[in-house]
């Protein structure tokens, strides 16, 4: 069922601004009485062809016998498109509306460029089937349905979709935010290739308090910014390939509860990222020189079938687990590494310490480890499956407990 009270407001909003346009600017109306061709002067209410001073109403009161298509250039006020009505963009033609778009209708590009010098509302239809490029000055707000499947949209501020309402990004398709991304209702970008992105300076906050996969999340920001996921409800977010989080930009977790990321693929940190929330990464984590890893309040992370490489520094009194049954992995690099608690749980599989070790405790659940250096539990060691080697000096401060398995001290141990 349509969200009634956002159409609502939507209407009054769009009613309001309609008004005071007209204070500002000569509205011309699309008739159609000839035929399609949005350039011919007899389809418009002026007998003129709109120009970049006046405003554009496409409406269905009374129905037109021709909707209009856009095959050329040119430049208007504002864009109104009406309940019922359908507007289309067609291959070569280049829109620029200097002031805001408003759909209730159908607004169809299917070639060409659409350059929106405002804010784009839409509660209708828009399908951008194919073109150059499709800019938003300022924001875009989804109450209906949107549907990138033909080129990149870039929206300069904010990207809004309203509760119940949907966008859909197709494979190898993008959505390009350089401010927020706030999503309550159905955003699906899953297939290959789909992407969305965060570029541009500023700080950015990717908001989704509905589920959220992707399968590509690309953040190409400039200068020291950070990315936020700080949702108002805890949601599951879901990228389905390799995250990369580029130098000098932070990717960061905030505390909401229920909130969590999972990464198919793996994750390469050459900036920062604060996890206050679990992560969960199936695959590689590389933190690289200058780059740090930082678990806080309640962040957790999981690293399953996967390396941990720390070439910068990895730190946080918080539980990291190390999981997965298809691969032997490991944990080592150059840099400095802090654990909090760690749990093994590799059942059929191995894992390797190779650099010293230092954590607030460690449990083996199932799996053989290695510790090939150096070891520092400053809390209890309970191994409860599988075989745990000690390899270098081992210290526990805390109990040791061996509820099953073997456990094998080759050096010094206290």
């Amino acid at each position: 069922m349509p969200n009634l009270k956002f159409l609502f407001t939507l209407s009054i909003i769009i009613g309001s601004l309609h008004s005071s346009y007209q204070a500002l600017a000569q509205t011309v109306y699309w008739t159609g009485n000839v035929d399609n061709s949005w350039v011919n002067p007899l389809n418009w209410s002026t007998n003129t062809v709109p120009n970049a001073a006046q405003e554009v109403v496409i409406q269905n009161t009374p129905v037109p016998p021709n909707m209009p298509v856009l095959s050329t250039t040119t430049t208007i006020e504002r864009l109104v498109i009406g309940v019922g009505a359908t507007c289309t963009i067609g291959a070569g033609a280049n829109l620029t509306v200097d002031q805001n778009l408003l759909n209730s209708g159908s607004f169809i590009v299917n070639g060409g460029v659409v350059n929106v010098g405002n804010n784009m509302n839409s509660d209708g239809t828009v399908n951008y089937l194919s073109g150059a490029s499709f800019v938003i000055a300022n924001d875009l707000t989804n109450g209906g349905t949107f549907n990138i499947t033909g080129g990149n949209v870039t929206v300069q501020r904010d990207f809004i979709n309203l509760a119940s309402f949907t966008t859909t990004v197709a494979a190898g398709r993008r959505l390009i935010v350089r401010r927020n991304f706030v999503n309550d209702g159905i955003f699906t970008a899953s297939a290959v290739g789909a992407t969305l992105e965060f570029t541009g300076g500023g700080a950015s906050q990717l908001n989704s308090n509905t589920a959220l996969t992707l399968h590509t999340l690309l953040i190409s920001k400039s200068g020291s910014n950070n990315v936020t996921l700080n949702p108002t409800t805890g949601t599951a977010v879901v990228v389905n390939s390799d995250l990369t989080i580029p130098n000098n930009i932070g990717l960061v977790l905030a505390d909401i509860g229920g909130l969590s990321l999972t990464v198919n693929g793996n994750v390469s940190v050459t900036g920062n990222i604060t996890l206050n929330r679990g992560m969960t990464i199936n695959g590689n984590l590389a933190v690289n020189a200058g780059a740090t890893h930082t678990m806080a309040t309640n962040g957790s992370l999981a690293i399953n079938n996967g390396n941990l490489t720390n070439a910068g520094t990895f730190s946080g009194n918080r539980p990291t687990t190390f999981g997965g049954t298809t691969t032997d992995n490991s944990a080592g690099g150059t840099g400095t590494t802090t654990f909090g608690a760690i749990t093994v749980n590799k059942s059929g599989r191995a894992f390797t310490f190779n650099r010293p070790v230092s954590a607030t405790s460690f449990t083996n659940t199932t799996g053989n480890t290695t510790f090939a250096n150096t070891a520092n539990i400053g809390g209890n060691t309970v191994v409860t499956a599988g075989n745990v080697d000690f390899n270098n000096t081992c210290t526990i401060t805390g109990d040791f407990t061996a509820n099953g398995g073997t456990t094998n001290f080759t050096n010094n141990t206290t």
